[in-house]
């Protein structure tokens, strides 16, 4: 039987092996880019090779600092990208996300890949404090990362926290305000995925659904109906 220790090992071996893969160890680069680029690369493949979550995520949990340090990100951040990676083992062919040039020839410095494209941002209608929700719990469908119960909540500084049953905290920020089939509400988006926002509809917008939307993919699509709404 394959325990949480075994992943764990698997879990470090597998970042050490994205760091290589992406030639990180021959390039001259930002460190806090890399060691997520690596760690992305760990939640991928232990999810192929048959990993939970939750042993995805074991080890880290485990060794890293709480607040980040000049070499390596905070661990919240660090677990929000092994679980994008864990992801995408589920519904992509590889592994996006790293930045993997041409091996250099010995010596060389590399410049960096060009930079992402910078999240994107909505302008709509202004809000309003009487209407504006700060507050909501979402049920995610069977078949979903962690499924269940998933409560939102907007934090003094304009952050919105994700809490999923789990008890992993998601954490996203504001872009902005739209408006979708007559319905205004507030645009957010994951701090660790720039090109993907979702819409909260303002309170007394009919529907009370959510939206998604990610950059490249065009129309508005439907998330869920939103619960306990404040």
């Amino acid at each position: 039987e394959r325990t949480s220790e075994h992943w764990s090992l698997v879990s470090v071996l597998a970042h050490e092996l994205g760091h290589h893969v992406a030639f990180h160890t021959e390039l001259r680069g930002n460190d806090h880019k890399y060691e997520l680029e690596a760690d992305y690369f760990s939640g991928f493949v232990l999810r192929r090779l048959g990993a939970t979550l939750d042993q995805s995520l074991a080890a880290m949990r485990s060794i890293s600092p709480k607040e980040a340090t000049a070499t390596h990100p905070a661990l919240d951040e660090r677990l929000q990208v092994i679980t994008i990676g864990w992801t995408d083992a589920g519904t992509q062919g590889a592994p996006r996300g790293l930045s993997i040039p041409d091996k250099p020839t010995s010596g060389a410095v590399v410049a960096n890949a060009p930079p992402k494209p910078a999240p994107a941002t909505f302008t709509g209608p202004p809000a309003n404090p009487s209407t504006r929700v700060t507050g909501f719990t979402y049920f995610t469908p069977p078949g979903e990362i962690d499924p269940g119960r998933r409560d939102f909540a907007r934090q003094s500084d304009g952050t919105w926290h994700n809490t999923w049953q789990s008890g992993f905290v998601d954490k996203s920020e504001e872009r902005g305000r739209a408006s979708i089939d007559g319905c205004a509400g507030t645009v957010i988006g994951k701090l660790s995925e720039p090109d993907f926002v979702v819409f909260i509809p303002d309170k007394g917008c009919k529907s009370g659904m959510m939206a998604r939307w990610r950059r490249g993919e065009g129309a508005w699509s439907a998330l869920g109906p939103m619960k306990n709404v404040r």
